[in-house]
């Protein structure tokens, strides 16, 4: 499996995620549920095309919360100012730096679930996660790549926050190198 592109530039195709999503968004008749996917699919283009902290933080609640379980190395937040800290380290890092490679999405009333594997750049990783950076090969380009379940889940039309469920610590075999065939 390789998550470098085919001309050997971005390691992470945020457009064709996007597209993935929309296109799954597009399928969806019921008015509530498209809602949501609109919501998020906002969320996602405000995060890793616009890189814009307003625009994130409009389609969230007021208090958000997030949550991370069965990894080490990213921390559980809640509120707006650590929120705001934790979409601005984001935007530190070179465009195409996280993304995620969707397997399945459920909508429901009040939720999003996502099963995918989540990609973080070398460069993301160093600067967001630091404790999870020692599992990667100094100076090489790389791609973590890990099993995980999202649930995102809505309060009055908006974003509540994200909790991610890993399938374990980030170790060697979730780096993908983009200097080996």
């Amino acid at each position: 499996m390789s998550v470098a592109s085919a001309d050997g530039g971005a390691p992470i195709d945020v457009q064709r995620i996007l597209g993935e999503y929309a296109r799954f968004r597009d399928s969806v008749r019921d008015p509530r549920r498209r809602a949501l996917l609109d919501v998020h699919l906002a969320h996602m283009k405000a995060e890793i095309v616009d890189r814009d902290v307003e625009a994130v933080m409009a389609t969230m609640v007021e208090n958000p919360a997030f949550w991370f379980y069965g990894t080490s190395g990213m921390a559980s937040f809640e509120g707006q100012e650590a929120t705001r800290a934790f979409y601005a380290s984001i935007f530190e890092v070179p465009e195409n730096a996280v993304g995620m490679e969707m397997e399945h999405i459920d909508v429901g009333d009040d939720r999003i679930v996502i099963e995918c594997h989540v990609l973080m750049s070398s460069d993301h990783v160093a600067i967001a996660f630091p404790e999870i950076a020692r599992n990667l090969g100094p100076g090489r380009p790389a791609v973590l790549r890990k099993r995980a379940c999202l649930v995102i889940p809505f309060v009055d039309g908006k974003m509540a926050g994200e909790t991610h469920y890993f399938d374990g610590p980030y170790g060697p075999e979730d780096v993908v190198y983009l200097d080996e065939s």
